[in-house]
């Protein structure tokens, strides 16, 4: 495990992309070069995900040309022996923390922006869940 859990077990789960073919879908996150060399290693390590293609535009040219990015996705596999999907767990608050940090590196709209467009198994956005787990400890 690489994030230690601070939700009395249940927080285990690292964000992933619901992919879906649908135009009007979109999604946010950071891009990342790698060189070719790299991926049998990423492959290995994120057992259980496929790379996917999506088109993407950068976050500051909304009308720029776009092009093609690959994502992880974990996909439910029936029969799985080491399933990696789980709609019993909740976002591992160690790991929201390294992708806030990613996106505020960007900058704190794109923050925000992460904050309302990524979602909980649940259907909360991210910022729901958090200022809820705020709300209980007060």
């Amino acid at each position: 495990r690489r994030y230690e859990s601070r939700g009395g077990g249940s927080d285990t789960a690292a964000l992933n992309l619901l992919y879906t073919p649908s135009l009007p879908s979109l999604i946010n996150g950071r891009l990342f070069w790698i060189d070719e060399g790299s991926i049998p290693a990423l492959r290995k390590r994120e057992y259980g995900y496929d790379l996917l293609p999506v088109p993407y535009v950068p976050w500051n040219d909304a009308t720029a040309e776009p092009r093609i990015a690959y994502v992880l996705v974990a996909l439910d596999r029936v029969g799985d022996p080491r399933p990696v999907t789980s709609t019993g767990i909740l976002p591992n608050l160690g790991y929201v923390d390294l992708c806030r940090a990613g996106a505020r590196s960007v900058s704190s709209e794109f923050e925000e922006f992460f904050l309302e467009t990524s979602f909980t198994n649940e259907g909360s956005s991210l910022r729901e869940y958090l200022d809820s787990l705020e709300q209980q400890g007060d």
